[in-house]
């Protein structure tokens, strides 16, 4: 009997599990949308930056205490018409990219959980460049917090919470 139960075990322990955590075409269209709006902002492709996002889309931000993200002083960063007057005015240019700093820019959806037409991501983001003071290379990053909603037209930001982590780091060339 012993040895029935020690076999059951063994068999179930090995046997396939479903896992809830396994990439769906949801998750691929909200990794999908990530990589459109970074390749959007870095191309000064407003429209694209706008439509990626719902009307009501709201960023809060984390400010840092003492090197460390402070949650208890969250605090509303801009809405939708306030990023899109930003995004429009003739003044606004989109972040460049340095090639004699050697500028690079990564970044992924570390995770994506889909419950519906509702889902919650964290992105990492981190962009480094030589310091020539230094002759380092500096590596400065984020995780944001984002809020996502399928729509008629596919997965849409509908609010983020940025820098719940930040760092700084610095190798050599």
């Amino acid at each position: 009997m012993v040895c029935l139960f020690l076999i059951m075990l063994v068999c179930t322990l090995i046997s396939p599990l479903r896992v809830e955590g396994q990439e769906t075409s949801d998750h691929q269209a909200i990794r999908t949308l990530l990589d459109q709006d970074q390749r959007a902002w870095s191309s000064g492709d407003v429209e694209t930056v706008l439509k990626n996002r719902t009307s009501d889309y709201m960023v809060a931000g984390i400010p840092l205490n003492n090197g460390e993200p402070d949650f208890l002083g969250v605090m509303f960063g801009r809405g939708f018409d306030e990023m899109k007057e930003t995004l429009t005015s003739p003044d606004w240019k989109p972040p460049t990219m340095n090639e004699d700093l050697e500028t690079q820019l990564s970044y992924e959806m570390a995770r994506v959980n889909v419950k519906g037409d509702h889902a919650v991501a964290i992105s990492r983001i981190e962009w480094s460049q030589i310091d020539t003071t230094l002759d380092k290379r500096v590596h400065m990053g984020w995780n944001s917090l984002w809020f996502l909603v399928k729509t008629e037209d596919g997965w849409k930001f509908k609010s983020a919470v940025a820098g719940i982590d930040q760092w700084e780091r610095q190798t050599n060339q």
